[in-house]
């Protein structure tokens, strides 16, 4: 009775150690080879097949079988074979449709009705195999739906001797089956939760660009060039910490580091000239000076009775074309300093004190300046189109991300995705934002994630307040920013050598 009580203690506990390492399991493929290679192991068969439903057929995902020297699936050689019908003509799709298990002695020998046992005969005179016992259990999930089928073929006594699968066997292979059914839902289920997850995160991602017409590449473009290049880093063995997951991860913070830009008002994160909507009403105001301009030049010389005499005529129409000139130098000017492209130096800057300092009547006698303090402070922009406070309010997407993403439970696969996301901004020198974060708190993912962001926004095409810069000039760019302690160096030289940014 101890022996026998022994016996079941190792028997449970190998049950035990299964489930575990089933349940541990991570990989699809190595799961499947587990749960084959562990019910084999269980049985001491000779040949196995593990199938899974796929589009309402039996798909093959392993197959072994030793004497033949076969083993396909799973971490091996690539199966060829077609899925197997969910119908009571094959053995595995019986089995799978009415959820039964068959424990066959002789599959040469049995007679069953419906059933076909030709596919295991047919096997056999092509590959010299002889199939004889074997062994067919349905996986059932708990909501006792089947999600595949085990099927052990030609048991082996010690001596190697192909005998029937035993009775007690069949019930540790229920068991087995049991567990991976258990083990392969939850990792189906993990599976479509990532994919929820990933598809969630695309469709947010691409609302955002598609929101701004200027936009609407950055994040597809942004996010395929840090995937390619974390693994060309990874297969060049230029950074260990590169796994798989991490690059994943990596993937969804590229994804998702701009996704604050959703509360940005378009008006500032699309502006296209230093004026943008003001522009139409300064140069409305412009037109009514210069006709107030031109009026008062004849009132002038009527009251002077200028107008009595060909020359005090030729005089006020010189004087008339003066201020047509003039109007015109200013609106050429303007029109300049407008141009994002344009690098606003101090004398332009001092120009434009100057015109906002001249003033004209309105209706009424109400004298105004030229240009009104909001005009005013666009044009004086030194470089690009946004004023100190359009610049803070799209440096806030930052902080909006962090707010939204802290809303999303990611769990421990994707637990550094915020952080990441939020800090593509920072540099290495502590000069970036938020944070002002530095170096040694700055991951390679991360720098790896600021280097494409940089580089897209540099080489963009479709940004109307800047015109797309040619590689070679993006990569002085980024050069002169490592140069500078600002950009990762290493980084930047394995980019440009890459070719990922050609593709």
């Amino acid at each position: 009775m101890s022996a026998y009580s022994k016996a079941t203690v190792e028997a449970v506990k190998e049950l035990l150690d299964i489930g575990i390492a089933l349940s541990a399991e991570k990989s699809h493929k190595k799961l499947f080879e587990r749960i084959l290679s562990e019910a084999r192991r269980i049985t001491q068969c000779d040949a196995g097949t593990l199938f899974l439903v796929e589009n309402e057929r039996l798909a093959f995902k392993i197959i072994q079988n030793d004497k033949l020297n076969i083993h396909q699936g799973g971490l091996g050689e690539k199966i060829d074979l077609p899925p197997v019908d969910i119908d009571p003509t094959t053995v595995a799709g019986y089995c799978a449709l009415n959820k039964k298990v068959f424990n066959i002695p002789d599959v040469y020998a049995v007679q069953q009705n419906g059933i076909d046992f030709s596919g295991p005969r047919r096997y056999d005179s092509i590959t010299g195999y002889h199939t004889k016992s074997m062994l067919v259990v349905p996986l059932e999930d708990n909501d006792g739906d089947i999600i595949g089928v085990l099927q052990l073929l030609n048991a082996q006594d010690e001596e190697g001797q192909v005998v029937p699968f035993a009775r007690y066997i069949e019930q540790v292979v229920c068991s087995i089956a049991s567990q991976a059914a258990v083990a392969l839902s939850n990792m189906r289920y993990v599976k479509e939760l990532d994919d929820m997850l990933h598809a969630f995160v695309r469709v947010i991602s691409t609302a955002i660009d598609e929101r701004s017409p200027y936009n609407a590449n950055h994040t597809r473009n942004m996010t395929r060039r840090a995937g390619s290049f974390a693994r060309y880093l990874k297969k060049q063995g230029l950074a260990a910490e590169l796994s798989d997951e991490v690059i994943e991860q990596l993937i969804m913070s590229s994804w998702l580091h701009d996704i604050g830009k959703i509360a940005i008002p378009l008006e500032v994160m699309d502006k296209p000239t230093r004026l943008s909507e003001h522009e139409e009403l300064l140069y409305c105001r412009l037109m009514a000076i210069r006709e107030q301009r031109k009026v008062q030049a004849i009132k002038t010389a009527m009251k002077g009775e200028q107008l009595q005499t060909p020359e005090g005529i030729a005089a006020i129409w010189k004087e008339v074309a003066d201020i047509e000139a003039d109007m015109d130098n200013i609106n050429d000017f303007l029109a300049l300093v407008n141009n994002p492209a344009t690098v606003v130096d101090a004398p332009m800057q001092q120009k434009i004190t100057e015109l906002a300092a001249r003033t004209w009547s309105r209706a009424g006698g109400s004298e105004e300046p030229w240009l009104l303090p909001v005009e005013v402070e666009a044009l004086r922009v030194r470089r690009g189109t946004l004023t100190e406070n359009e610049r803070h309010t799209i440096e806030s997407h930052v902080g909006i991300t962090r707010k939204m993403l802290d809303q999303i439970p990611f769990g421990a696969k994707y637990y550094p995705v915020p952080g990441w996301a939020c800090a593509h901004h920072e540099l290495l020198d502590g000069s970036g934002y938020p944070r002002k974060l530095k170096a040694d708190e700055l991951p390679l993912p991360v720098r790896v994630l600021t280097i494409m962001d940089i580089y897209d926004a540099l080489t963009a095409c479709d940004r109307p307040y800047r015109r797309a810069l040619l590689p070679e000039k993006a990569f002085a760019i980024l050069g002169e920013m490592a140069g500078a302690g600002k950009l990762d160096a290493e980084l930047v030289n394995c980019f440009k050598e890459s070719k990922i940014w050609m593709e």
